[in-house]
């Protein structure tokens, strides 16, 4: 298998990874992923690979065997798990029924949670580090705190 992979950089994802198409011997190491039921069509970034997709799928090619959940998917319906449970405790778990978190990063930032964000449930305060509730975003913008990301 002495082969040599060519990569070229199509694009970066938003966490700073390259993204690429590679090729052996002139061949989409990508597309023969995705034909064979090995990876999936990253539809973010190309649309190149979803016929290659439909293929594994209805020729039932590896992931495709059973039941496949996509993976931003399956993130979406436990983030949207997450927030029913976190929103369903929430309440009884703080004080005056504020509920938007202000957390200190490991970096020492600032950075609030609101409910139904990503982080929000596995987000816990420590007031000994200095962090709290806040009532509304405007409170924790006003002290000085900005918001999460996602």
């Amino acid at each position: 298998m002495d082969k040599t992979v060519l990569c070229r950089q199509t694009d970066t994802d938003r966490y700073g990874r390259l993204v690429a198409d590679c090729f052996v011997q002139g061949q989409s190491v990508n597309g023969w992923m995705v034909r064979n039921g090995w990876a999936v069509a990253y539809r973010q970034y190309a649309t190149a690979f979803i016929a290659d997709e439909r293929i594994a799928q209805q020729q039932k090619r590896n992931l495709w065997q059973g039941t496949f959940q996509q993976p931003a998917e399956y993130r979406r319906n436990k983030r949207q798990q997450i927030a029913a449970r976190a929103s369903a405790t929430v309440s009884a778990a703080v004080p005056g029924g504020c509920v938007i978190k202000g957390n200190i990063s490991g970096k020492g930032s600032k950075i609030f949670h609101m409910p139904g964000q990503r982080d929000y449930a596995r987000t816990s305060i420590s007031t000994e580090k200095g962090e709290r509730y806040f009532c509304s975003a405007q409170d924790a913008l006003n002290a000085g705190w900005r918001p999460a990301a996602r």
